[in-house]
């Protein structure tokens, strides 16, 4: 235990004095892209229910079909009314993401041994700004044409596998233009695999998650305006019997990770990597530690979802109190695959970490979840969590802290 510590520990300290300031960095180097890309997002408009892609009438807030608690509804309902007027902060979309969301653990795998650091962080930051966008266009064009969705999404499946023809991404999307883009983010990704010893031992793996997020996500915008949960538990449902003991829910939350693209991507650094490496990898990272850490992220922002109607795993489950013992099962689930599939400390470490980063971000401790997250941090070391919270608190600008339910 003390040599996880240890590790955890060290990974830390890398991810917040070297990986978080690069990825800032990196930002800030392509604000101008970025610019072009992706619409500001204010969360002053979701709390206040106004939206600026609306002719400024209040969204009405509904809690019909919610499964949580009548306590926790009306949290909910509080926290709405409570922050009217809040701090006015703008992000960019990327920014959210990597941030607010806390998508930079991906880059925990940039800090494993033997290592490109600087690979990782750029095929990672690439290949993020490739999803995003993938989304950002099809939610913003409303495209229900599956065709059309899976074509987009054929620029991930070329990004991680350099042996693939570039396909012509808008073949059936009438707009041109933004195969520039996508484009652009594939050839970063490519360029950024290259010389990696062993990457074409786990090339097939990541693939095989890469279908996995894709799926999802085209099911995910074909189903736009309709009864979305028919498609997705549908879909869904096809993988249920290989995967037992989860909800399935739980697995689209599993798809929805690039956790295990990053650990599989890490692990071809080794030039001895064996097909048992890989399968113990694959094991533990799906669905559990990818579950896990969507799960937490979720977990977060649970009221804002309620409030916008927007699609949020941990809304299925009943109530908070299951809601929790999933979450710590995913969680000893992961830790458990780690330890059968004789992982190196640096995994277990991600582990815990995931659930130090996620439950030290303020929205942890709104209305009811405060409990719910007193709970979570007990299944781990609670003087370690304290310690990441301060560290974390102390590292990060306090705009991307926010304790409002955005």
């Amino acid at each position: 235990m003390d040599e996880i510590m240890y590790s955890a520990g060290n990974l830390l300290i890398n991810l917040v004095f070297k990986s978080i300031p690069e990825i800032r960095k990196q930002m800030k180097a392509q604000r101008k892209i970025i610019e072009e890309l992706f619409n500001t997002f204010t969360f002053i408009d979701n709390i206040t229910g106004y939206n600026n892609s609306t002719d400024s009438k209040p969204y009405s807030v509904s809690l019909a079909g919610s499964h949580l608690d009548p306590y926790t509804e009306s949290c909910t309902e509080l926290y709405t009314k409570q922050y009217i007027e809040p701090h006015v902060e703008l992000y960019t979309v990327p920014e959210k993401h990597f941030f607010v969301n806390k998508e930079y653990v991906q880059a925990l795998y940039s800090l494993f041994p033997n290592v490109n650091s600087k690979k990782v962080i750029n095929f990672m930051i690439s290949f993020n700004m490739l999803t995003m966008y993938l989304d950002q266009l099809c939610h913003k064009e409303q495209i229900k044409d599956e065709s059309t969705v899976r074509q987009f999404y054929l620029s991930m499946l070329d990004a991680v596998d350099p042996d693939r023809e570039i396909s012509n991404y808008c073949k059936y999307f009438p707009s041109k233009s933004e195969n520039n883009y996508i484009n652009q983010f594939v050839e970063c990704c490519r360029n950024e695999l290259e010389g990696i010893p062993s990457y074409k031992l786990v090339k097939e793996n990541i693939k095989k998650y890469v279908y996995f997020y894709s799926d999802f996500h085209t099911y995910k915008h074909i189903s736009y305006g309709e009864n979305r949960d028919d498609y997705l538990f549908t879909w869904s449902g096809y993988y249920l019997g290989q995967y037992a003991d989860i909800y399935p829910w739980e697995f689209q939350a599993a798809a929805c990770s690039c956790l295990g693209i990053f650990a599989l991507l890490s692990s071809a650094f080794d030039p001895s990597l064996t097909d048992e490496m890989i399968s113990s990898i694959d094991k533990a990272y799906f669905p559990w530690i990818n579950g896990l850490q969507v799960l937490l992220a979720n977990y977060l922002c649970l009221y804002h979802d309620i409030i916008n109607s927007n699609l949020n795993f941990t809304n299925y489950y009943k109530n908070l109190k299951l809601c929790e013992e999933r979450i710590i099962f995913f969680f000893k689930q992961s830790l458990k695959a780690c330890s059968q599939g004789n992982l190196s400390d640096n995994h277990l470490s991600v582990v815990n970490l995931i659930l130090g980063i996620y439950l030290s971000d303020p929205r942890a401790d709104l209305g009811l979840k405060k409990i719910t997250s007193k709970n979570l941090i007990k299944s781990g070391d609670i003087l370690y969590h304290r310690l990441l919270k301060l560290i974390m608190f102390l590292s990060l600008p306090p705009k991307y802290q926010c304790a409002y339910p955005y």
